[in-house]
């Protein structure tokens, strides 16, 4: 009997000791088994305020997400998604890019009950963090037709909800309220707007986990008058007419390996060293560089020196031959100074070469310079000859607010069959059959334009403009137009300055 009594409380701790390994191996199953954050990978570090947040269900039955974003565990004092159904990602904005520790919590909806994982991630360092603003249309612009399309940029502050109010006096809403469905974007398109003259007051809101509602605040004027150019670009090496209007072209930010491509990447932004340097301002491009403005962590420079658009793809090549024609109206900012002591480029087209200067361009001089030595004159530079540069004046000295229409006609050659035209305000201030191409590489290159100021790469040029008053410059660019030409093309060589002219 007691044998028997033995035998069977043995088989009984046998069976609970197998119950609980399947106890075990069940929960451990379950354990690796929920749902987590994929991307970006957990305990990653982000890469701005921005960030798209995606998850697997993991052969879990899930029925509903909720996704919280918050500076501690649990909570959500950045983001609360609110229910997403079955959708398995979620744009967050508002991140902050202090290098603090960020805390996800992926609420999921399995077996009638709501359950929960949690991650963590480490916030960007960022120390380029400017106020929030308006980058188009700029303040005092013009808003034609009623309709207006708005867009706007965090410049690395941490913002997690956006708001637009539109009004006939300053912080009213009369004639737009956006509510929150623009919560999590950076641009609305606004029609029935007025068309009268009368104008338009703007505020931008925008909130902050740590310091909760701001707003900035703009004003436009308004017309009804028609605008008479439609975009219709092309790449560099298509040939014929290409044309850009800018007001229905929006532009890209200007960070390299962003955005720094529009325009269905026919055209690129190259800014040195802050994004926004180049902005819409609807028909006009604006370019601003400012050495009170510190450089963006991507950038190796330590000021803002080069604002330009240039032709895309890179390196273009363009054989020997090929005929082009640009252009243009430029527009000098209200507060322009002419710099005695540095020069710069509105124009240039280069080859590609590293360390090589731009075959042809157009400069404004500093005093007693190449050339006439007139501080701020125009001139045409070509960097083609051996062994020195070329300065032709163009006995044109812009000052503050003066546009100026231009257009340049090049045809891409050596000493024999290079060619180069330059008009201003209708005058022809260059003409010369020269060349056009470097001797080592002789090609065509991607045309640029905007500003371009060499000397404010090091602290020598920028003190002695500073010196002079000269903090910050500005200029605006009309539509623009090129067009190309092969050599077997019926109309090659003929006069076509009003088929580019500025309008």
């Amino acid at each position: 009997m007691r044998l028997n009594v033995n035998h069977s409380k043995g088989m009984h701790i046998v069976f609970i000791r197998l119950l609980l390994l399947v106890v075990t191996a069940t929960l451990s199953t379950l354990s690796f088994a929920q749902p987590d954050v994929t991307n970006p990978p957990a305990n990653s570090t982000l890469a701005g305020t921005k960030q798209v947040f995606s998850w697997t269900a993991d052969d879990i039955d899930v029925e509903r997400w909720w996704l919280y974003v918050g500076t501690s565990p649990g909570s959500s004092d950045i983001s609360n998604s609110g229910d997403l159904g079955t959708s398995t990602e979620y744009n967050v904005i508002g991140i902050p890019v202090d290098g603090t520790t960020v805390h996800t919590r992926l609420w999921y909806f399995n077996s009638s009950q709501w359950r929960y994982t949690d991650s963590e991630f480490t916030a960007a360092m960022l120390d380029d963090v400017q106020t929030p603003a308006m980058t188009s249309p700029a303040g005092g612009e013009m808003l034609v037709n009623g309709r207006a399309d708005f867009n706007w940029a965090d410049n690395n502050t941490a913002v997690n909800y956006w708001w637009l109010y539109l009004g006939s006096r300053q912080g009213h809403f009369d004639l737009y309220n956006s509510g929150p469905s623009i919560r999590d974007k950076n641009s609305v398109t606004v029609d029935q707007l007025p068309t009268d003259g009368t104008l338009v007051h703007a505020r931008l809101w925008f909130r902050t986990t740590a310091n909760g509602w701001q707003y900035t605040d703009y004003t436009y004027g308004t017309t009804d008058d028609e605008p008479g150019c439609i975009t219709n670009g092309g790449l560099a090496g298509d040939t014929g007419l290409k044309t850009w209007c800018w007001n229905d072209v929006p532009v890209a930010s200007g960070q390299p390996g962003v955005d720094t491509h529009f325009s269905d990447r026919q055209l690129v932004i190259d800014a040195e060293c802050n994004s926004y340097q180049v902005t819409n301002q609807r028909d006009r491009l604006r370019f601003r560089l400012d050495l009170n403005q510190p450089p963006a962590s991507w950038c190796t420079n330590a000021y803002n020196f080069r604002a330009e658009v240039r032709t895309a793809p890179w390196r273009i090549n363009h054989e020997n031959g090929t005929e082009e024609w640009f252009g243009w109206s430029y527009t000098f900012g209200d507060e322009y100074i002419a710099d005695k002591e540095n020069p710069w480029a509105l124009f240039q087209v280069h080859e590609g070469t590293v360390g090589e200067s731009p075959m042809v361009s157009i400069a404004a001089s500093e005093e007693n310079g190449p050339g006439s030595g007139v501080a701020g004159e125009l001139h045409i530079v070509n960097a083609t000859g051996e062994p020195f540069n070329t300065y032709d004046a163009t006995g044109v000295v812009p000052t503050a607010g003066q546009k100026i229409d231009i257009v340049v006609h090049v045809v891409w050659g050596d000493d024999n069959t290079g060619l180069m035209q330059v008009w201003m305000d209708g005058e022809q201030v260059y003409s010369e059959q020269t060349r056009t191409v470097h001797p080592f590489n002789p090609v065509g290159g991607n045309a640029k334009f905007g500003m371009y100021k060499w000397w404010w790469r090091g602290q020598q040029g920028v003190q002695d403009s500073l010196d002079l008053g000269i903090d910050h410059m500005e200029a605006f660019m009309g539509p623009l137009r090129i067009l190309t030409r092969q050599v077997d093309d019926p109309d090659y060589l003929k006069n076509s300055y009003q088929a580019v002219a500025p309008r």
